[in-house]
């Protein structure tokens, strides 16, 4: 199989988000609703969460994802919850497990190792993400001084 140039990667990516729209924000609450309903019940309940509140203000969403969380936690239900908010995950820990996946740049390209470590991720990739998509170098630069 040919390997795919970066630049018809970039190409290939903006091309499949422009025919994709974003899931409405109000689908993701609706399914929460109905999760939240679902552990009410009797028996037994698994719940897979991703970015719980995403697109809320970061107090807010702080706030109502853990009293969620915990909610659900209590019910027994078991519960997957998958974040980037470091901070959400360190305010549920011990009432959660954390783990994460290793991430790792390899020709100019962003890779996971899809194996789970324990505990919340000290890595971060948004910077390097903005290099593989090509964003201006000042935009790249800017972003990696404001995280010192």
């Amino acid at each position: 199989m040919k390997k795919m140039s970066r630049e018809r990667q970039r190409a290939r990516i903006r091309e499949a988000f422009g025919k994709i729209p974003p899931a409405p924000r109000h689908m993701d609450d609706k399914y929460l609703k109905r999760l939240v309903e679902r552990v009410a019940c009797p028996g037994y309940t698994l719940c897979i969460i991703d970015e719980i509140l995403k697109g809320t203000n970061t107090k807010e969403r702080l706030a109502a994802s853990e009293a969620v969380l915990d909610y659900m936690g209590n019910t027994g239900c078991l519960t997957i919850a998958a974040t980037h908010d470091r901070e959400l995950a360190a305010t549920m820990e011990g009432a959660y497990d954390n783990y994460h996946f290793r991430n790792y740049m390899e020709e100019g390209e962003i890779r996971f190792d899809y194996r789970l470590h324990r505990g919340i991720s000290d890595s971060s990739n948004a910077v390097a993400l903005l290099e593989v998509l090509g964003f201006p170098k000042e935009i790249i630069r800017e972003a990696a001084l404001l995280l010192l």
